[in-house]
């Protein structure tokens, strides 16, 4: 499958969230909001994003895209953190995923301003 989304892009895309900022070591990015990461593009692996998510937004995403979402093998994804294939996301996907882990962090009267 031809990938919809690079690094750049999906990076793009998680700046337009109000509050949000990146902080890049090497290859690796964070967004984050409030000074939290709301998702991370690791070094390690260029072809995925993860998202800091709640427990049944994980269930919930990775139960309607299997084939784009994770639960990460790690500690962290008993904490909700799941990845993304950037390959198979697309857009919409992209910025739905991107709002639930943004709201999640950011703070109450920044979501109040935002239309989700």
């Amino acid at each position: 499958m031809e990938a919809t989304l690079d690094r750049q892009q999906f990076a793009a895309l998680a700046k337009k969230f109000p509050g949000a900022t990146v902080v890049a070591a090497g290859d690796a990015i964070d967004v984050r909001v409030a000074n939290k990461t709301f998702v991370a593009l690791p070094a390690n692996n260029a072809n995925c994003a993860i998202f800091r998510l709640t427990l049944e937004q994980q269930e919930m995403l990775i139960a309607a895209e299997p084939e784009i979402f994770r639960r990460l093998d790690q500690y962290l994804g008993t904490k909700g953190w799941t990845e993304a294939r950037l390959e198979r996301l697309d857009d919409n996907t992209a910025i739905s995923a991107l709002r639930l882990a943004w709201a999640n962090l950011a703070p109450k009267r920044m979501i109040a301003q935002f239309e989700l």
